[in-house]
């Protein structure tokens, strides 16, 4: 077999730069601008804070922050994840104003 090679078979992850990375989209409703930070291999890829993120990566690790009333004089209550999950915001940490998840 010409593709065998000591200790395994090569094959190729990525032929012609095709793979498409996913991407997840986060927004923050009634938040405001919650979205503080957003840390990709290390680095903050995010250069003000905003309410809506669109080209999120697994694993990116966002900050958010909820403003403490918001523009009707409410006070924060709590996040609630309305599509797929976030395994960080619990009943015990949903009504926290700051809280860090992972994508």
């Amino acid at each position: 077999m010409a593709d065998r090679i000591d200790g395994g078979s090569k094959f190729n992850s990525d032929p012609g730069s095709e793979l498409e990375v996913p991407t997840y989209i986060l927004e923050t409703r009634k938040a405001g601008m919650a979205i503080q930070s957003i840390i990709r291999d290390g680095n903050n890829i995010l250069s003000s804070p905003t309410d809506i993120y669109e080209e999120l990566h697994e694993g990116d690790r966002v900050t958010l922050l909820a403003p403490a009333t918001d523009a009707q004089g409410n006070p924060f209550d709590k996040w609630k994840v309305n599509i797929n999950s976030a395994p960080e915001i619990t009943s015990g940490t949903a009504g926290q104003r700051s809280l860090d998840i992972t994508i």
